[in-house]
């Protein structure tokens, strides 16, 4: 069995072999902070014990994989054997693959003398890494679940990491501010006025945008002003939450909308798209009606395709393999397959959205993401 420093260390030469996070990658017993996850076998949720099997512990533990620590409100430390959590509920917690960690951070541009806000403990894991490289006195660790911080302090205090901590929803208060950086392990809508004031004036935000893959890069001018940008289009992070676990809403309208007739029903004319592969439509989409949530299915007489919001609207597309005419049927306030003629119409005008010429601007006016080959700005 390979010791869990040569696989760290193996781990740190796959990700970080030229950067300043090397040292940290390599010196941080990630194993210790999760010795309980879940992992999705079909529609279940199937628990996994560190402490049995040490040997796929580490392998696990040191590969560049997220881990997902809790579902819905049932933390891996708190389930039974034979106890998983309820098949609809999704992931509320999870330690970020240690690629992903390092982008979040080198997109910040960190360097030793700085202070930063660690917007999201979940694990620990980058708690772990940043104090390592910067001292435990220099970071402050959040998350608004109160048993992730206290799991995550103990764990860390057992190897040595006391970074500060609080149990605090960052996206409407934090404890202290001055901080050089604030890099966020969760997603919003938005970029919460907390996190501007907490960020001194020339401070850097890393951060996504909730419901895409963009990653942004934000100065912060000052609490009420910045600017940025998007810099990548391959970072995803669960949502905000306000408390240990927001429910299933979107399940339960997915529910309705399974078969239900609706309130409307019409036919369509042209190609239903696959918003799952379609990514540029599906950011449009997002950018244009947030939180549509949107999933796919090929049956054997036809295709399926839904948009859901947790409003309890809903549009289902089923297009025959007859070659006939699609049919759409919807319901609630919304018209969300109006939204979606709407991002169509948009690409045909100007084409594909490219995510690397977003902007982001914020001034006591609001905040905007503006996409400037269409002239438009969507609120943030």
């Amino acid at each position: 069995m390979r010791s869990w420093d040569d696989a760290a260390a193996t781990l740190a030469a796959d990700i970080a072999a030229d950067s300043p996070w090397r040292d940290a990658v390599s010196r941080t017993p990630r194993h210790l902070l999760v010795p309980n996850w879940w992992e999705q076998d079909g529609f279940d949720w199937r628990l996994h014990r560190g402490i049995p099997d040490t040997t796929s512990w580490i392998d696990t533990a040191y590969a560049d994989r997220t881990l997902v620590t809790q579902v819905g409100e049932l933390h891996a430390d708190m389930a039974g054997d034979d106890v998983g959590p309820p098949s609809d509920r999704p992931p509320t917690s999870s330690t970020t693959l240690p690629s992903l960690v390092l982008r979040m951070f080198d997109v910040a541009e960190i360097e030793e003398d700085m202070r930063v806000l660690d917007l999201g403990t979940g694990s620990g894991y980058s708690a772990a890494l940043l104090g390592h490289r910067l001292g435990d006195d220099r970071v402050l660790s959040v998350d608004v679940d109160e048993y992730l911080v206290d799991a995550a302090r103990r764990r860390l205090a057992a190897f040595g990491r006391v970074p500060r901590m609080a149990a605090v929803d960052a996206t409407h208060t934090l404890p202290e501010d001055g901080f050089d950086r604030a890099v966020a392990m969760f997603s919003t809508r938005t970029i919460p006025s907390t996190w501007l004031a907490a960020v001194r004036r020339g401070g850097v935000i890393s951060t996504t945008l909730a419901g895409t893959s963009l990653h942004l890069r934000v100065t912060v001018t000052d609490a009420t002003h910045a600017q940025g940008r998007v810099v990548s289009d391959e970072a995803r992070f669960m949502r905000a939450r306000t408390g240990p676990e927001d429910g299933s809403a979107l399940h339960r309208v997915y529910l309705s909308a399974r078969t239900a007739e609706g309130d409307e029903v019409r036919a369509f004319d042209g190609d239903v798209p696959n918003l799952r592969d379609d990514r540029r439509l599906a950011l449009l989409l997002e950018l244009l009606r947030p939180a549509i949530d949107h999933r796919w299915i090929d049956l054997d007489d036809r295709s399926v395709v839904w948009l859901l919001h947790p409003s309890g609207s809903w549009a289902r597309a089923e297009v025959p393999k007859s070659g006939g005419r699609p049919t759409v049927h919807s319901a609630g306030p919304l018209d969300l397959w109006g939204h979606l003629d709407r991002a169509r119409q948009l690409t045909s005008e100007h084409g594909p959205i490219d995510p690397l010429s977003l902007a982001i601007e914020i001034d006591p006016d609001g905040r905007r993401i503006t996409w400037p080959a269409a002239g438009l700005s969507f609120p943030l």
